[in-house]
């Protein structure tokens, strides 16, 4: 008895043992396309930005998807100062070819590498995972091809640093993994490793790589398509004030993006009771046939059939708008090409960022970045009016609005602005008593006061005096702290 049931534990151990292992075509095809990227970046003070510091070094995977080409996550790529590819144990340099920060996909033009007869649709992409499905994960560990199991654990919308919220998977895991590992289920890549959050790993699912190199490829890539709207569940008292019964379901629009697909099309207030001839059900879900419950706003840039939709397509909503039933169709777009940008204080700030030197006083525009790199994590309870502002002001709400907040972000100490130092961090309101816009709009007034003093009111009422005279002491100030140029503007 004993012996049958060694056996048949041994039969099961070969079954699990041998369904783990790669076939050799399939680790030969990994060793092709999974390219290993490494480049050291530099950082931009946003406290004193002239200044340039070294900054962290990076590995991370692409996929090659033509002989030269390799996308992979943007991440710091644009702080790259060199970018590096190891491929079949040689270097090569890489250039950054293509970025689209929304979605957070870069592609690298590596010189000199020429894989023959490739192109990325010889990847045997497969199909997304459902949940609690095992999954594999390939990763170089010395130079050879390792694996690790995963199960997937959940499907969420997020949006790495833009707005464009789209599908993303996760396993649950406090280890982590390198960006762009390789997800895969018999054979079939389904998806890269993006991110780690907490205790889960994300990665991006196979349909939204496989749609950037469809159009991509054809030269047509416009991006994805941005919803851009904050929806908030109708409850039971205001169903019956539209005039719905409380078994309806549907969603207020509390806010909407500028530049973004709902923008010029739905309003604020607007009762939203069908996307694409699907009904919501609680808390403005729907039922996805493939990721189950999602939020209702996926229908504007996924299908349910698992497509993405493209820019300029139609799509229609039925709403109430001031107690009237209408139906609205909506051209869709995307932030990738959009010259109207909803932020008014930016998530992220890229390269230098702009600022002004005035007797010591260094001016910029506020932005997230400031905040957590002056601030720190805990930069809400350290820098409470800022925080406020980022809160209620950060995006516009209408496409002409330009106007920015601008900040004293330290003040470079010297005889000149002694016992001035209770002016960092407030928001400028005037100058000369005329309200101000954004920086340039602040460098223009400097330009037009020469030699004379101009007065700064700050957003508590106080008022700074600063002598423009005082060409001598600026040039001190500027010499001492090694600051290249005084002003900086994009």
């Amino acid at each position: 008895m004993r012996v049958f049931i060694f056996l048949g534990n041994f039969f099961v151990f070969f079954v699990l043992f041998v369904k783990g292992l790669l076939s050799q075509d399939f680790i030969s095809f990994l060793e092709t396309f999974l390219i290993e990227i490494q480049y050291s970046t530099v950082r931009y003070n946003k406290t004193q930005p002239w200044k340039v510091e070294v900054g962290d070094d990076y590995r991370q995977y692409g996929i090659l998807i033509d002989s030269q080409m390799v996308l992979t996550q943007c991440d710091e790529l644009p702080h790259a100062i060199t970018i590096h590819v190891e491929y079949k144990k040689k270097r090569y340099v890489g250039t950054l070819e293509f970025a689209d920060f929304e979605i957070n996909f870069c592609i690298i033009n590596v010189k000199g590498l020429e894989v023959k007869d490739f192109h990325w649709r010889k990847i045997p992409f497969g199909v997304e995972p459902s949940i609690k499905q095992n999954i594999q994960v390939a990763f170089y560990e010395n130079q050879k091809i390792t694996t690790k199991n995963f199960v997937v654990s959940e499907y969420n919308l997020t949006s790495d640093y833009g707005f464009t919220r789209l599908p993303i998977f996760s396993v649950a895991s406090s280890e982590s993994l390198i960006v762009g590992s390789i997800a895969f289920v018999k054979d079939k890549i389904i998806g890269f490793f993006s991110y780690k959050g907490e205790k889960k790993l994300h990665f991006v699912p196979v349909s939204r790589i496989v749609h950037f190199l469809e159009t991509y490829s054809k030269k047509t890539y416009q991006g994805f398509v941005v919803g851009g709207t904050q929806l908030e569940p109708l409850r039971d008292d205001a169903k019956i004030y539209f005039g719905l019964s409380e078994e309806d379901q549907a969603c207020m629009i509390k806010e909407i993006l500028v530049g973004s697909s709902a923008y010029g099309f739905l309003n604020v207030g607007d009762v939203i009771l069908e996307i694409d001839g699907i009904k919501p059900k609680m808390d403005c879900l729907y039922d996805d046939p493939l990721l189950g419950l999602q939020d209702w706003e996926l229908l504007f840039s996924r299908k349910t059939d698992g497509s993405y939709r493209k820019p300029e397509e139609k799509i229609k909503v039925k709403l109430l708008r001031q107690f009237k039933p209408m139906e609205v169709e909506i051209v869709l777009r995307s932030f990738f090409a959009s010259t109207s940008h909803p932020e008014r204080i930016p998530w992220k700030v890229y390269g230098t960022q702009p600022y002004i030197v005035i007797l010591g006083f260094v001016f910029i525009e506020l932005s997230h970045s400031f905040l957590v790199e002056r601030f720190g994590k805990q930069w809400r309870s350290r820098a409470i009016e800022l925080a406020f502002l980022y809160d209620t002001k950060r995006h516009y709400k209408d496409h002409n609005e330009k106007d920015k907040v601008v900040i004293i972000s330290d003040i470079l100490h010297h005889p000149v602005n002694v016992g001035l130092n209770n002016f960092q961090f407030k928001p400028i309101a005037k100058i000369n008593r005329k309200p101000i816009f954004n920086l340039k709009h602040f460098y223009s007034i400097i330009q037009e006061h020469q030699e004379q003093i101009i007065e700064i009111e700050f957003s508590d009422k106080r008022k700074l005096y600063l002598d423009l005279s005082k060409k001598e002491e600026h040039q001190q100030i500027l010499k001492t702290y090694q600051i290249p140029k005084d002003v900086f503007l994009n």
